[in-house]
C-alpha cells in the first residue's frame, strides 16, 4: 500500500512538471519569429527534454513496478515453501509413529507416539494459517489430515485408563527380564477390537487409501506446483 502511494506521488509530481513544460513550450512557440530565434531554439530544447522526461518516467515506473511484484512474488514463495516442509515433517512425524507401532503394537509403544502425533498436529496447524493457504485448497487438505490425527487422538483417550495401565505392565516384564527374573518377554498386543484407527494406521493398505496419505498426496502435489511455477 506504502509502495502504491509512492508510485503515485511520483506520477503526480512527473505530470504537474510536464504540464509546466507543455505551457513554457506553448508560450515559446506563439513568441516564436519566422526566423530563427532564442524562444524557438528552447521550445525544441523543451520538447526534446519532456521526451525524454516521459520516456525515463515510465522506464523507472516499470521497474519499480517490476521490483514489487518480484518482491511479492519472493515472499509467496518463501511462504508455501515453508508450509511445504511443515507438512513434510508432520507427515514424517506421523509415519515413524506407523512403523513404530507397526512394530511393536502395544500400549507402551502408543503412549510414546501420541506425542509425535502431537507434534504433526501443531504443524499442520501451522500450515493453515499461512496466509497465501488460507482459503485455498491445501487448507482444506490439511484440515482433513488434522480430523484423521483427531480421530486418532480420540480413540487413545477412550483407551486411556487401560493404555496407563498395560504400559505399566509391559514394562513390569522389561524389567522382569533385564533383572534376571523372567526369560520370556510375553507382552500383550493391542486389541483391534478396541484400537481400530491404529489398526488402520499400521495397515499399509488402509494407510494408503486414508484420508491422512491421500490429502497429503494431494497437497504435497499442489504445492510442488505453485513453488515450481514461481507462483
Amino acid at each position: 500500500m506504502a509502495d502504491s502511494h509512492s508510485v503515485k506521488r511520483v506520477l503526480g509530481s512527473l505530470a504537474i512538471l510536464l504540464a509546466a513544460l507543455m505551457v513554457t513550450v506553448g508560450v515559446l512557440f506563439t513568441r516564436a519569429k519566422s526566423t530563427v530565434d532564442v524562444p524557438l531554439e528552447l521550445a525544441k530544447g523543451l520538447i526534446s527534454l519532456i521526451v525524454a522526461i516521459i520516456v525515463t518516467g515510465f522506464v523507472t515506473f516499470m521497474l519499480n513496478r517490476y521490483s514489487q511484484e518480484r518482491a511479492r512474488r519472493d515472499e509467496r514463495v518463501m511462504t508455501l515453501t515453508a508450509a511445504f516442509q511443515e507438512l513434510k515433517a508432520a507427515y514424517e512425524e506421523v509415519s515413524q509413529s506407523r512403523f513404530l507401532l507397526g512394530t511393536s503394537p502395544t500400549a507402551k509403544t502408543l503412549s510414546e507416539q501420541i506425542p509425535a502425533i502431537g507434534r504433526a498436529r501443531a504443524r499442520l496447524q501451522r500450515v493453515q494459517r499461512e496466509r497465501f493457504i488460507l482459503g485455498t485448497e491445501v487448507e482444506i487438505l490439511a484440515q482433513l489430515m488434522l480430523n484423521y490425527l483427531s480421530r486418532l487422538g480420540q480413540e487413545y483417550r477412550d483407551n486411556h485408563p487401560d493404555v496407563v495401565r498395560d504400559a505399566l505392565l509391559e514394562e513390569a516384564k522389561y524389567e522382569s527380564v533385564r533383572s534376571g527374573h523372567a526369560t520370556e518377554l510375553n507382552v500383550p498386543r493391542l486389541a483391534e477390537a478396541n484400537y481400530p484407527l491404529v489398526f488402520t494406521l499400521i495397515d499399509h493398505d488402509s494407510w494408503q487409501s486414508g484420508d491422512f496419505d491421500v490429502s497429503y498426496q494431494k497437497a504435497k502435489k499442489v504445492l510442488q506446483e505453485w513453488i515450481a511455477s514461481n507462483v
